[in-house]
């Protein structure tokens, strides 16, 4: 699921200070702790996912890719798309399952999307349940957790808590 741009994306793509970040946040994944890259657009928060993920591939981990605003519409989908016969073809929960399950798991991009009541039990479902299970997770965002629009404004205490609980790099 990571997509086309992203996935050429290699470590000789990053500067001094993203390959530092890089570094301290493997040292956290490898050993299955979350880590919540934080900061403006552009900063490379992304790249750092991506690189974070390949890593853990090359470990002979499951990962999983999840780009929010992406993932929240396939789940929306999936609520209208039938086969032949009339069943749906997915299911939210098959879509959530995918991501619970994986060993690693990169949430791209958290915030940057509509919220509504349903997008926020989405997302508390994945932060949930991956904290709950202790898998690492890599977390992007330019959501800051203080201040004026912080995760806990904008998807409630619940998420905010258990991203707490994360490795923060900002």
């Amino acid at each position: 699921g990571v997509p086309d741009r992203e996935r050429t994306f290699t470590t000789a793509g990053l500067n001094d200070h993203q390959r530092t970040y890089l570094a301290r946040a493997a040292g956290f994944v490898n050993v299955g702790d979350s880590v919540i890259l934080m900061g403006p657009p552009g900063r490379g928060k992304t790249g750092i996912a991506v690189c974070l993920l390949r890593d853990a591939t090359v470990a002979g981990k499951s990962v999983a890719w999840c780009h929010v605003s992406t993932w929240l519409r396939d789940i929306r989908e999936t609520f209208d798309r039938k086969d032949e016969d009339g069943e749906r073809t997915a299911s939210e929960a098959s879509l959530i399952r995918g991501l619970l399950a994986a060993d690693v798991a990169v949430v791209d991009d958290l915030g940057a999307h509509r919220m509504t009541d349903w997008t926020q039990d989405m997302i508390f479902a994945v932060v949930n349940g991956r904290d709950s299970s202790n898998k690492a997770t890599v977390y992007t965002t330019n959501l800051p957790m203080e201040g004026a629009s912080t995760i806990a404004s904008v998807y409630g205490e619940r998420v905010a808590s258990r991203l707490a609980r994360c490795v923060k790099m900002t």
